[in-house]
């Protein structure tokens, strides 16, 4: 059977969404990837069930928002009043960041979702991405320093583990993002102890 016009435009399209994908997260422009790995799943899902979504990156765990919302099947007679519509958080309440006995947890708000998700990390992740950063000299991009090792033993670390690191880094401040060109470190002299004092004084739960 000859393929469809519209298969055949869908796997074309398919195609540059993932080459756009793959740019955009070696850029660290991790917004618009996950808003084009929704728009990709989107198009499987209107009619291209013949499609190959495997290549689509399923590594979501990177990303601030975690996937496509489920949708949901609302019975007709049932309508949502406003007071059980979800509340929009506050400006600022997120992320928030938190230890759990020797894990960093990063919690997080997904738009997409409405709802609050968490990520974790070990501290020593945040040992490590921290060593790393010092390593190169001024402004670096996380593809210089990925992946991470473990200096003990060796064991690569999952690349999702040091973004959560990174990001609470940017969040105290110890790390300054510069667009897509890197991050630099203001104060490389006192970034250890910084990371240290700041994780003493992390909520605990």
């Amino acid at each position: 059977m000859p393929e469809s016009p519209y298969n055949k435009i869908a796997a074309e399209l398919h195609s540059l969404i993932a080459d756009a994908i793959g740019e955009m997260t070696r850029n660290n422009d991790w917004a618009r990837a996950s808003r084009l790995v929704v728009l990709g799943q989107r198009l499987h899902s209107i009619g291209a069930s013949e499609l190959d979504t495997a290549a689509l990156p399923q590594d979501a765990q990177k990303y601030d928002e975690p996937g496509p919302p489920v949708r949901k099947t609302v019975p007709a007679d049932t309508s949502v009043r406003p007071n059980q519509a979800e509340k929009k958080p506050l400006k600022g309440t997120y992320p928030n960041f938190q230890r759990e006995n020797t894990s960093l947890v990063k919690i997080g708000w997904s738009k997409s979702q409405k709802s609050v998700y968490e990520h974790k990390c070990p501290r020593a992740v945040v040992d490590e991405l921290t060593a790393a950063c010092l390593r190169v000299d001024g402004r670096f991009t996380m593809e210089k320093i990925l992946p991470l090792r473990a200096t003990a033993v060796g064991e690569v670390l999952p690349d999702y583990q040091a973004y959560v690191a990174l990001a609470w880094l940017r969040h105290l401040g110890l790390v300054t993002q510069h667009g897509r060109s890197g991050y630099s470190i203001p104060k490389a002299s006192g970034l250890s102890a910084a990371v240290a004092s700041s994780w003493d004084r992390l909520q605990t739960r």
